[in-house]
């Protein structure tokens, strides 16, 4: 999966990287230039001066002056007149090349073995005199890269506040999507039938793109639905006529023929009638109205306690208050309502019904007090027509339309033997998100 603040960071930071190393190379480039040119030309301005004095005749002067008696470190003169030259005290005794620094004219550099960094001018006149200026900036040098390094740290704090930055504004701007995201958990709870217009301009056709979505699926299924049902009441007809026909004893057919038309002919009218309640089931996040579990639960417990007279059910509900089915009542009462009715035509006496509800799951869980049914036949109720006890009237319906429900909402059913009753035991988890 991939996560779109994600890439908008490396993108960020490799834009930001980018230009940060070309504002640094820049930086780099300009300081140095500048530098460079401001040495060149105090380097030219002292051998101009020199020059000057040496046209005046004065080079006397200039060995009598400070600019030769003076051991001025790092900064070194040296003058030639002739057969005369005249250097700097510093340069009396040191190992410096100063032989190699008057060879060539003009500007030069010059590394030391310690590492210190030498800048010079050598300037020759028509006349063969000879005037050069150097000048240690070794300490200027240092500090041109102390600045690098400078810039260099502050280049990546600030790298790492535009990446904070980024992040902030990039959560910032996606929280503005909760709106839309509220909507869309409420539309697959079944709380709304569309969602809201959003605030942001950019995520209205997304929006405007699901709504539409969300209309041609709930037209589509409404067709649907009226299709099969209209198909499913066709076929009544027919196959009422069909079983009239065989039923009659002047039809012609022989006996087993006969009972096999028959057959044949409620396996049929079985088939219609599951296919009308399939039709019937709206399904998951389509739910119209909020309603209460309890209420509707009672009501089919009491109707259960009308079908089943004989017994005098005792039908305990424990249905937690926060418990909300996510769907449409139709399918809660086409649920629990053969749910209830198996209960009540196996148990003997008593049924409890209970349901909790989490953040993300509803459990509803049915119990009786009757026998129960053995391990191999648990496995085989939920298929269309099985019966637990062919001696019971029913079709074996109730319980493959309660899993059809519940596989429509996403959701798990489990038959097992109840702890507390000794019965059968069926319990439906339906996911809320």
């Amino acid at each position: 999966m991939i996560s779109i603040e994600h890439q908008l960071l490396k993108r960020f930071l490799a834009v930001a990287i980018l230009l940060l190393t070309l504002l640094w190379l820049f930086h780099h480039w300009w300081l140095e230039s500048l530098f460079s040119e401001l040495q060149q030309q105090k380097l030219t301005q002292e051998v101009e001066a020199l020059s000057s004095l040496r046209g005046n005749q004065e080079i006397p002067f200039i060995g009598d002056s400070l600019l030769y008696r003076s051991e001025h470190s790092g900064h070194f003169y040296i003058v030639k007149q002739g057969e005369q030259r005249w250097l700097s005290l510093s340069l009396v005794d040191s190992q410096l090349p100063v032989d190699q620094w008057t060879e060539e004219s003009g500007f030069f550099d010059y590394v030391s073995d310690h590492g210190k960094t030498y800048l010079g001018l050598n300037k020759r006149f028509e006349n063969g005199d000879q005037v050069t200026v150097v000048e240690d900036i070794s300490s200027s040098v240092n500090q041109l890269q102390n600045s690098h390094l400078k810039l260099t740290a502050l280049a990546i704090l600030a790298i790492l506040l535009l990446l904070f930055l980024q992040k902030k504004l990039i959560r910032s701007a996606f929280s503005s999507l909760d709106s839309v995201k509220k909507g869309i958990d409420s539309l697959h709870k079944g709380e709304e039938p569309r969602l809201h217009q959003p605030e942001i301009k950019e995520v209205a056709p997304l929006v405007d793109a699901i709504n539409q979505l969300l209309s041609y699926l709930d037209s589509r299924a409404k067709r649907n639905r009226h299709l099969v049902g209209d198909l499913s009441h066709a076929m009544k007809t027919p196959l009422s006529v069909i079983r009239q026909l065989a039923e009659r004893n002047n039809n012609g057919l022989s006996y087993s023929h006969q009972q096999l038309l028959l057959e044949q002919t409620d396996k049929l009218a079985d088939l219609v009638e599951k296919e009308l309640k399939r039709a019937r089931i709206t399904g998951r996040g389509s739910k119209s109205h909020s309603f209460s579990m309890e209420s509707v639960t009672q009501e089919l417990a009491e109707t259960v306690g009308l079908i089943y007279p004989q017994k005098a059910l005792d039908i305990e509900l424990e249905i937690s208050s926060d418990s909300c089915f996510p769907g449409e009542r139709s399918d809660y009462t086409e649920m629990i309502g053969n749910l209830l009715d198996n209960a009540g035509k196996w148990c003997q006496k008593r049924v409890l019904v209970t349901s909790q509800c989490s953040e993300t799951e509803l459990l509803i869980r049915i119990e009786d007090d009757g026998p129960g049914c053995s391990g191999e036949l648990i496995h085989q109720l939920l298929d269309r027509g099985v019966r637990a006890d062919e001696s019971k009237t029913g079709h074996g319906l109730g319980l493959s339309i309660v899993a059809a429900i519940v596989q429509q909402y996403d959701g798990g059913i489990e038959i097992d033997r109840s702890q507390g009753f000794g019965g059968a035991q069926i319990t439906i988890s339906l996911p809320l998100i």
